[in-house]
């Protein structure tokens, strides 16, 4: 995908010291510090230079040409099973981005183009190890490669694949037929996030992780990339832009997305993997007075995500939110820190959710159109104790052909709600169940009937009815997501 040098930006935290210092020694841990600093990326230069395919020379490891930091190069892999290598030399201790870039800008997931996958490996004593690796963004938001890591001074390498031919070299899993590029053309570039001397905090303080708008999408917010050393739990505090949606016309919420990043040789390259993760009113992460507004334990998979609405009558608990007064995500540790590089990378950004719902809707003879077009629909929710919800679709005037599947899906835990147990139903007008009720699970949502079921013959109506179980201890948020989708026999 076609991407501007600057992707936003970085909030510097610890590592042992503020950049510039010496570079830990290998397998030292490295603490984090409270002061904290904004950073921004630097930017890439434009010029390159093309290469690649059969001819470019830099097929193997011995070959491997320069990639300057800050600078880009254009090239080819003319088959899949083409791969090129690239030498980095790494000056200076910090975090460094690894881009490639392939698909168009307004079809990011295009055929006919390179589906990259990068992999670092550091050089020691004439021998490669695979330090780090990205095959897409997080979130997912193209087929393009992105990845960002924390470096050492040092040599190091950098492997550019197709993705099909990745599965096959490193998991021995070869493509189930052949891949012809339309497109073999692609861009790669390393550059270094640096610090710019703003956003200083004093002692204290959590470090305040700012927005910028997304000029062609006004409700919202450049992803931020937060960046830090494991000191037991870390805390930053999120502000939300003072014209940022508390609801539209459509009644969607504002909502607080935190992304982690995978680490390993297979992900980030951090040692250790991200733990608990959550969002809270209070910046001191053991206040008994804290109100959890959302929790996830990050260690159970790669890349999870804390997605927080705004809840409460306004939209906005405690007329808050980040607005008037900041809410707090804190980031712990999964494990004990025994040696490697024990950094974090977070992703936080702001979006809206699916349309909220409309009050009261306890009943079936309450519950209000669910909100959507076509074979889509979506909406949000909570269901605090003692509450259940329901919504109703008029099949025949939304045009849902009587011979389709449909596929409703909720979840709760998998966001970062307190919710335990959220359930599913789908229900005739007449109150008979199409479909049994699903139950959300540490594997997965809440799907009723477990998966796509028939529609029931002869019935207009069909509603959506969610509950709920449990609440869990230690998250107060009791905030829903879900989606319900028509499929073709």
């Amino acid at each position: 995908m076609r991407r501007e040098a600057v992707v936003g930006l970085a909030l510097v935290v610890g590592l042992g010291g503020c950049e510039g210092d010496a570079p830990r020694e290998s397998g030292s841990g490295g603490s984090a510090s409270s002061s904290g600093v904004t950073a921004t990326a630097t930017s890439v230069t434009s010029s390159v230079s093309v290469g690649g395919g059969d001819g470019d020379g830099n097929d193997f490891p011995a070959q491997a040409i320069a990639l300057d930091v800050g600078k880009a190069h254009g090239a080819v892999l003319e088959r899949v099973d083409d791969v090129d290598y690239y030498r980095v030399e790494i000056a200076e201790r910090g975090l460094y981005v690894f881009e490639v870039d392939a698909q168009p800008d307004d079809d990011p997931f295009a055929p006919g183009y390179i589906d990259a996958v990068v992999t670092l490996y550091t050089i020691q004593f004439d021998v490669n190890l695979r330090y780090a690796e990205n095959d897409d963004p997080w979130p997912r938001t193209t087929q393009d490669s992105e990845l960002i890591t924390e470096l050492v001074p040092g040599s190091y390498l950098l492997r550019v694949a197709d993705h099909c031919n990745w599965r096959e070299l490193e998991q021995d899993d070869p493509c189930p037929g052949p891949v012809v590029f339309a497109n073999p053309s692609y861009v790669v570039s390393a550059r270094r996030w640096t610090t710019n001397g703003l956003g200083l905090v004093g002692e204290g303080e959590a470090p305040v992780v700012t927005f910028d708008p997304e000029p062609a999408v006004p409700e919202r917010y450049t992803p931020t990339v937060v960046w830090g050393g494991f000191s037991g739990i870390n805390t930053y505090a999120l502000t939300m832009p003072a014209d940022w949606i508390v609801t539209t016309s459509g009644g969607e919420r504002p909502q607080w997305q935190v992304v982690t990043f995978p680490a390993g040789n297979r992900g980030s390259g951090s040692s250790v993997e991200t733990g608990r993760l959550w969002l809270s009113d209070r910046a001191d992460p053991s206040d008994p007075t804290a109100t959890v507004l959302g929790a996830v334990d990050a260690s159970l998979e790669a890349g999870t995500q804390l997605l927080v609405p705004a809840t409460g009558a306004s939209g906005v608990p405690g007329g808050s939110f980040g607005q008037t007064d900041p809410v707090f995500v804190h980031v712990s540790p999964a494990a004990s820190m025994l040696g490697g590089r024990p950094f974090y990378l977070l992703r936080v950004a702001g979006a809206s959710t699916a349309p909220w719902e409309s009050e009261p809707n306890d009943t079936a003879s309450s519950a209000p159109s669910l909100p959507g077009a076509g074979l889509s629909y979506a909406v949000g929710g909570e269901l605090p104790t003692g509450d259940e919800d329901w919504f109703g679709l008029d099949l025949v005037s939304e045009g849902i052909p009587i011979n389709y599947f449909v596929d409703a899906r909720c979840v709760a835990q998998g966001r970062g709600s307190g919710l335990e147990g959220l359930t599913v139903e789908l229900v005739e007008a007449d109150g008979v169940s199409v479909a049994f009720e699903g139950v959300e699970t540490a594997n997965g949502p809440a799907r009723a009937g477990g998966g796509p079921v028939p529609l029931p013959v002869g019935s207009p109506q069909l509603y959506v009815h969610v509950t709920r179980q449990t609440q869990a201890v230690d998250n107060d948020a009791v905030f829903y997501h879900c989606d319900l989708r028509f499929l073709a026999p």
